[in-house]
Parts: structure tokens; C-alpha cells; sequence
């Protein structure tokens, strides 16, 4: 008995190790120039899965637009949040929490334009979001494969137009596709679309 129970304990573990929770994000589109109600559009879905072994998905669940406001609208998440009834030892629970799962982007396309009335503002902040947004998926981008594992992207020579420099890019343009523009218009402007898949996974 305590033989079998050890080796339940052991298969739990081997499963929990080589298990990972996947959150794939389709067609998420947002715009500041829409109408009031209608800056997110409708036809997105963020489906999530628990895959064990890098293959088998166990779990998926789905959801639109539609799920998601019944969502909201049952657990009152549209009533104003009082900050002074916030807890802090909560919430450094779950700091702890979150830095012991570890995020990585499996694949990502991204296109964002950003508009401020000021030209050089707009010019600036956008240089600075390309900036962030680049380090943050160069240090997080997925690397499976066995070319990008010897040569990283960092490490990509550009001027050479050679078989592994150019397996190297299409690696890298199938997974990871974003584009930050600035909109020079005489008003506030924010819009983008995403469709994105991130691989979450517990630190043991």
C-alpha cells in the first residue's frame, strides 16, 4: 500500500513538472477611436490549456466575448474596487506566487500605433514602447528549436546571407511578428491588435 502510494506521489509529481498552462489570445483588437462601448471589438477568444509532457492538452477551456461579460457582470467586477479594504500580506502572497511561475511567449504578432497631440511626444513614447517591448520578447520568446538554441537572435548576423542565417529568420518571423507605429493625428490615439500564445509553468 504504501508502495503504491509512493509511486502515486512520484507520477503526480513527474505530471506537475512536465505540465504547463497555456494561454492563447485570437484576434484581440483595441481602439480609443471607436464608440463609447465598442473600443474592444467582439470576435476575440482567449483559450486556456493545461498541456502535460509538451503534447497532451488535458483541460481547454474557452472564452469570447459574450462569456466573459457574463463573467463580469456575476462577480460584480464592474463595482468601483476600494483600495483601502485591499489586504497587503494578500498581496504579497501573490507576488510570491507569480514569481515562481515562469512566463515565456510561444509565439506572438503584434501591431500597435500610438498617437499623443504633441508630435514629439508621440515620437518619443513611441521609441521608448519599442524599446520595452523588444527586450521583453527577446528575454521571454520560446526557444524549441535547435538552431535558435545555438544561435540566438542577438546573435543573428545580418549581413550574411547563409542556410543557418536564414533558418534563423524564418524562425523568429513565424514566432515573433510586432510592429510599434506612431500616429501623428491632433488627438489621444491607441490601437492594437494581438494575437499571442503564452506558456505558463511552476517553478519546483
Amino acid at each position: 500500500m504504501i508502495i503504491i502510494l509512493i509511486i502515486a506521489i512520484l507520477m503526480i509529481f513527474i505530471i506537475i513538472k512536465n505540465s504547463k498552462i497555456q494561454i492563447e489570445i485570437k484576434n484581440l483588437k483595441i481602439s480609443t477611436l471607436k464608440p463609447k462601448g465598442e473600443h474592444i471589438n467582439k470576435a476575440y477568444e482567449i483559450i486556456i490549456s493545461i498541456v502535460i509532457f509538451n503534447k497532451f492538452k488535458i483541460l481547454k477551456i474557452t472564452f469570447n466575448h459574450r462569456k466573459i461579460q457574463k463573467l463580469v457582470q456575476k462577480t460584480n467586477l464592474t463595482e468601483k474596487i476600494n483600495i483601502s479594504q485591499l489586504r497587503i500580506d494578500k498581496n504579497k502572497k501573490a507576488l510570491k506566487i507569480l514569481k515562481k511561475i515562469n512566463i515565456k511567449i510561444k509565439l506572438i504578432q503584434l501591431n500597435l500605433n500610438v498617437g499623443i497631440e504633441d508630435a514629439a511626444a508621440t515620437a518619443i513614447i513611441t521609441g521608448i514602447l519599442a524599446s520595452i517591448i523588444g527586450i521583453l520578447i527577446e528575454n521571454k520568446l520560446e526557444i524549441n528549436n535547435k538552431i535558435t538554441k545555438k544561435y540566438p537572435l542577438k546573435k543573428l548576423i545580418l549581413n550574411e546571407k547563409n542556410e543557418k542565417n536564414k533558418k534563423i529568420e524564418k524562425y523568429y518571423n513565424q514566432n515573433c511578428n510586432y510592429n510599434i507605429n506612431p500616429i501623428y493625428i491632433q488627438k489621444n490615439l491607441l490601437e492594437f491588435e494581438l494575437n499571442c500564445v503564452l506558456n505558463l509553468k511552476l517553478k519546483i
